[in-house]
């Protein structure tokens, strides 16, 4: 089988990164609005049960420490992350 040149494999390569990260942009943006539950990885870091990464703000009075499944409004959302707080 003949291989395909390396220039349409990097057409190609970019094409399906481009598509990749506009469908990531799509999913961040359907969740904001919504509350999740989060596995709290480091402090002020963590995944969604959509294994999405999210960046916590506590408020005041709230906390998450690593290992803590938290409640977390998501309120924003940026290229590759989700950003929320514990309620």
């Amino acid at each position: 089988m003949p291989q395909v040149p390396a220039q349409i494999r990097k057409e190609r390569a970019a094409r399906l990164r481009t598509t990749g990260e506009a469908a990531l942009a799509r999913f961040l943006a359907s969740r904001v609005g919504t509350d999740a539950e989060i596995l709290v990885e480091k402090v002020g870091h963590g995944r969604s049960e959509h294994y999405a990464p999210v960046r916590l703000v506590c408020a005041q009075g709230a906390s998450a420490r690593p290992g803590d499944l938290a409640r977390v409004h998501v309120f924003a959302a940026g290229r590759a992350t989700l950003e929320a707080q514990v309620v």
